[in-house]
Formats: structure tokens, C-alpha cells, sequence
């Protein structure tokens, strides 16, 4: 009993020590106090047995317990070097591992050098990335793949919606390495055009045709072959406003007697006579599918023709400016139609809705302090209209017509008479009359003066863009038509067959007056 209660006498009933399952390591065979085969055979009854005072060996770790005597040791004869060893199977944790770098560098092993953790080449990425984060107003602190935070959604973004059309070039001039022309590639005569500011007689067509104004005749100009004819004449009325539909081939003209006329230009052959106005009629404007027309008169109202219906009435009239409407828009995508009048204001119309349509305008900005002539739909960005004003304001505004907020705005120092979209670069062209006459390109959305161009001598009264997307007509009160080549690219990159063409796209020698 004394053996026992020592624990100095061995356990025959319980578990086996630790150092019993290492007999293949040691240098002599060990004599545990227990079989391998007793320890296996451990059972719930077999511990029972194990009563009394004897302090069983821990079953958990399976090593003695501390309280264990050390003469207990002896009865196992363990030898005096044993080989350091590890009986139980090790589990990594890769809690820590970066899983994606492994992967990468045991597919791309030969490409482990490039991923360099040096101080320096990590201090240079660290920079570029800094540098790449201001340029979109964010900072290293930014979380980026998140929703934008509400300074940054402030900020005008630079594409909301695209056109199919795709995403326009570089902003800066200098980094496509273009030339911005000082003077204008070629001058035509234009004489007795009216010194009118709220007419609009000067359009070009998607067959690269010029149909101008000159009194009360209209004159086509032929880009492509030079040809210049006398397309109709009305005679004592004067012509007031003209504009091409979307297909090239259909004139329409407004009078100063409140007609609106409608021609085929291949057949010469006038369609049809809409008289529904009281006053002249100075602004029109196709809807992009051709088959609308919008024109506006001098006494402030918007009359809407379905060119299909036979009868020649209009199927809406609208009161749209208490003055003349002297600037009339459609959009690209023909939603929304923009008015701009010499009571200051401008309209955005959306026919499709059902709260307004055509009963009241959808949104009314009222900042400009001047006649609003010029009108821009973005070709990009379907969203933003752009809008100048006259003497008294001299400003051009970028609207954005869901919210009703304006995006950019720039004082330009002179009056506004046309803007017009590059298709090309992110950038907007404007026209202005007194006191500067000259051709401006800004910047978008920072409305950062590009360049200017000088040659009129008088008030630019009317501008419009080539199919080309690079060439401007300006026509102005010197009575002069003056093409611009304002968004061509980058000639160094081009071959010189290239470049020779696009120097002969626009054939003048054959005439240098329009009449």
C-alpha cells in the first residue's frame, strides 16, 4: 500500500507515458510500464480501475503531470540521449499569406526579379500612385474601390453618358501636338449678309453642302467640288433662318413673311409651305430622326410640324419666351429640345414627359443677363447643354439638365453668338461678336482657354461645323465666310499621303465669291 500510495510501484491499468511510443527512435529498447496494446485499449473501465490515491497521468497532453516523482523515471530505463523528434503532424497557418503573390510567382517564376521591394523602387511607385490619385481629386487615404464621398461627387465628372460615337481625345492641345490655326485657311466673299444678330442663316449638311443666307436668296456652296449655285430666291422677303435635316437632303427655310418652307435640294423642288406663325421666323431646328421640325418666331412661340402629315398645320404650339426665340436646339438622342430667347431665358423641353410636355418646360435657367443664341447639346455627354449670352452677359454656361445645376461657367469678355462641340478632342468652340470678333476654344469641364483665332473684322454672327469634325465656318457681319481648321490632330503622326489629303478636303480655288 505504501508503493502505491508513493506512486513508487508501476500502474498496470493506466495510460501508456509518451516516451512508450517512441521505441523506434531510441539507440536501446524501452520496457514501458504499460503495453502498446493496453494503451489502445483504453476504455471508461479501465479508468475506473485507476482509483484511489493514485494521480492518474494526464490524458490531454499525454505526458506525466508535474506533481509526478522523478524516481518514476527509473522503472523506464530511458536512455541517456534521445533524438530530438516531432511525433505530431504540423498544420501551417496562412492567416498571414498573401495567396494572390504566391500564386503569381509560382506561375511566373522568371518574373519574381521585377517585383522589387527595394526602398527606392517602392518609393517610386508610391509617388506615381499619389501622382495618379490627384488626378481624379483623390488622396492615398481615398478608399477607391468605394462609393465616391460627397466632395468628390461635387466635382463635375468628365463622361456620364456616352454616344456611339465613343470617348473623345486628350484634353490639352499641346499634348496631341496640334496647331491651332492663327488666321483662316480660306475667305469667301459674302456680300449683303444682314447684320441681325438673332437670325440663324448659315448651316452645313451631312453631304459637306454650305447653305448661306445672302438677303433673300439662298446660296449652296459644294465643299467637295467647289460648285457654287443660287439654290431659290424669294425675292422682296428676306430669308431669316435656314437649317439641313439629319439626311442632307431637305432644306428648310423661314422667312421673314412667318413662313417655313420645305425643299428638295437634288430635285430642287419646294414640298411644302407651313404658315402657322404671326411674325418672322429666325430659329429652326430638325429632330434627329428627321421627322419633326421646330421653329421658333419673333413673337416668342415654338411651332412643331410632323413633316409626314400631309395637312400643313403644326401638331403643337408652344409659348415658349415673352421675345423672340433666337436660339432653338434639339438633342442628339431627340428627348429634350433646348430654346434660348431675348428675354434671357432658356427652355429645356422633354415632350416624353408626362408631368410637362409640351405644355412647360422641364427645367428654365434664368442666370444669363442677355439675349441666349447659342446653344450646344455635348455630342458625349447627352446630359450637358452649353449657353451663351449676349452684350450685357458675355458668359457661356455648361448645364446639366437632370439636376438643373450648372456644371462650368467662364466670363469670356465678349458677346457669345455661336458654340459648337468638338467631336473630336474634349473641347468647346465659341464665337463671339463685339468687342474681341474671335474665334475661342475652351477646355471641358475646366473651361480653360485652348486657343483663339482672329481675322473678322466685324461681329461673328453665325458659325457651323463640317461633317469632318475638324473645319468651322464663320460667317460675320464684314461680310466675309471664313473656314477654320480648328480640331485637326496631330500631323507627325500621319503619313504624307494623309496630310495631303486632308489639306485638299476643302477646294476653294475654283471660287472665291458666293455670288
Amino acid at each position: 500500500m505504501r508503493d502505491v500510495s508513493t506512486n513508487q510501484h508501476p500502474v498496470t491499468n493506466g495510460n501508456a507515458y509518451r516516451w512508450g511510443l517512441r521505441k523506434k527512435f531510441t539507440q536501446e529498447p524501452l520496457v514501458p510500464a504499460v503495453s502498446l496494446k493496453g494503451n489502445m485499449n483504453l476504455s471508461l473501465s479501465s479508468k475506473k480501475q485507476a482509483s484511489g490515491n493514485c494521480r492518474p497521468v494526464s490524458i490531454l497532453s499525454g505526458t506525466p503531470s508535474k506533481s509526478t516523482p522523478k524516481k518514476v523515471l527509473s522503472h523506464l530505463n530511458t536512455p541517456t540521449s534521445v533524438q530530438k523528434t516531432h511525433g505530431d503532424r504540423f498544420i501551417p497557418s496562412r492567416v498571414g499569406t498573401n495567396l494572390d503573390y504566391s500564386a503569381h510567382k509560382l506561375t511566373f517564376p522568371s518574373r519574381t526579379g521585377t517585383l522589387s521591394s527595394s526602398p527606392s523602387e517602392s518609393e517610386k511607385r508610391k509617388v506615381v500612385f499619389d501622382k495618379l490619385l490627384s488626378l481624379e481629386g483623390c488622396t492615398s487615404e481615398t478608399r477607391v474601390l468605394r462609393f465616391r464621398s460627397a466632395e468628390i461627387e461635387n466635382t463635375p465628372t468628365k463622361y456620364q453618358y456616352w454616344s456611339s460615337y465613343g470617348t473623345p481625345k486628350d484634353l490639352s492641345a499641346k499634348k496631341q501636338g496640334r496647331r491651332i490655326p492663327k488666321s483662316a485657311d480660306k475667305v469667301l466673299d459674302a456680300p449683303d449678309l444682314q447684320n441681325d444678330f438673332y437670325l440663324n442663316i448659315l448651316d452645313w449638311s451631312v453631304k459637306n453642302q454650305i447653305a448661306i443666307a445672302l438677303s433673300s436668296c439662298v446660296y449652296l456652296l459644294d465643299i467637295d467640288s467647289g460648285e457654287i449655285t443660287s439654290f431659290c430666291d424669294f425675292e422682296s422677303v428676306l430669308v431669316t433662318s435656314l437649317q439641313w435635316d439629319p439626311s442632307g437632303k431637305t432644306l428648310a427655310i423661314g422667312t421673314s413673311n412667318a413662313q417655313v418652307q420645305i425643299w428638295d435640294v437634288t430635285a430642287v423642288k419646294l414640298l411644302k409651305t407651313l404658315q402657322t406663325h404671326e411674325s418672322r421666323v429666325s430659329s429652326l431646328s430638325w429632330e434627329p430622326h428627321g421627322t419633326l421640325l421646330s421653329s421658333g418666331s419673333q413673337s416668342g412661340s415654338i411651332h412643331h410640324y410632323d413633316i409626314r402629315d400631309p395637312q400643313p398645320v403644326a401638331t403643337h404650339e408652344v409659348n415658349a419666351h415673352s421675345l423672340e426665340v433666337c436660339g432653338l436646339r434639339w438633342s442628339p438622342t431627340g428627348r429634350l429640345l433646348a430654346s434660348g430667347g431675348n428675354d434671357n431665358t432658356v427652355n429645356v423641353w422633354d415632350p416624353f414627359s408626362t408631368a410637362t410636355g409640351w405644355r412647360a418646360p422641364s427645367h428654365t435657367f434664368s442666370q444669363h443677363t442677355a439675349a441666349v443664341k447659342a446653344l450646344a447639346w455635348c455630342p458625349w455627354q447627352h446630359n450637358i447643354l452649353a449657353t451663351g449670352g449676349g452684350t450685357a452677359d458675355q458668359y457661356i454656361r455648361a448645364w446639366n439638365v437632370f439636376t438643373g445645376n450648372v456644371e462650368s461657367s467662364i466670363d469670356t469678355g465678349s458677346q457669345v453668338s455661336g458654340l459648337l462641340w468638338s467631336p473630336v478632342y474634349h473641347e468647346l468652340l465659341s464665337t463671339h461678336g463685339q468687342p474681341d470678333n474671335m474665334v475661342a476654344i475652351w477646355s471641358y469641364p475646366a473651361l480653360g482657354k485652348v486657343g483663339r483665332m482672329l481675322g473678322h473684322e466685324d461681329r461673328i454672327l453665325h458659325s457651323a461645323m463640317g461633317p469632318d469634325g475638324q473645319t468651322v465656318a464663320t460667317a460675320s457681319a464684314d461680310e466675309t465666310l471664313r473656314f477654320w481648321k480648328c480640331f485637326v490632330g496631330d500631323s507627325r503622326s500621319k503619313s504624307k499621303k494623309e496630310c495631303e489629303e486632308d489639306a485638299s478636303h476643302i477646294d476653294y480655288s475654283l471660287q472665291r465669291y458666293i455670288r
